[in-house]
């Protein structure tokens, strides 16, 4: 009896999809275990995240998208912005049950600032929020 062995190739790219706070990403964990283990500079993210989110409320959790070429050591992430539950919780006035207008769109211009797809993203988030029971205020 003869068995073949294929030796699958290693994964080159890797696609990874984080939540860290705005400004606040750090070499300690959960990020830097997390990075490690794909062999990524975690010190040159870390920076590079600090440096690209710096106008953000510090520790608002970003979605993050990175990419990650293991043969070359070299990575790219965008940042999609900051989740519905997030912005809520920093927009939203528990006592009254409403939201403040000017708040939640500074929030969307963090998700997205292309003015088309700002006005998406306005609409769906608007409308979650209908379905919650929440009113929107000036």
């Amino acid at each position: 009896m003869e068995f073949i062995i294929q030796k699958k190739k290693k994964k080159e790219i890797y696609f990874l999809r984080l939540i860290a706070p705005a400004g606040m990403a750090s070499v300690s964990s959960p990020l830097g275990p997390l990075l490690g283990q794909y062999g990524i500079n975690i010190m040159e993210f870390c920076n590079q995240f600090n440096e690209r989110t710096w106008f953000i409320a510090e520790g608002l959790p970003l979605v993050i998208d990175l990419v990650f070429n293991k043969p070359k050591k070299e990575f790219f992430f965008e940042i999609r912005g900051p989740m519905l539950s997030s912005v809520l919780l920093e927009c939203f006035d528990f006592n009254i049950n409403k939201l403040d207008f000017q708040l939640f769109y500074k929030c969307c211009l963090i998700k997205n600032q292309n003015p088309h797809v700002l006005f998406n993203i306005c609409k769906n988030w608007i409308g979650s929020l209908k379905s919650y029971g929440v009113s929107i205020f000036n």
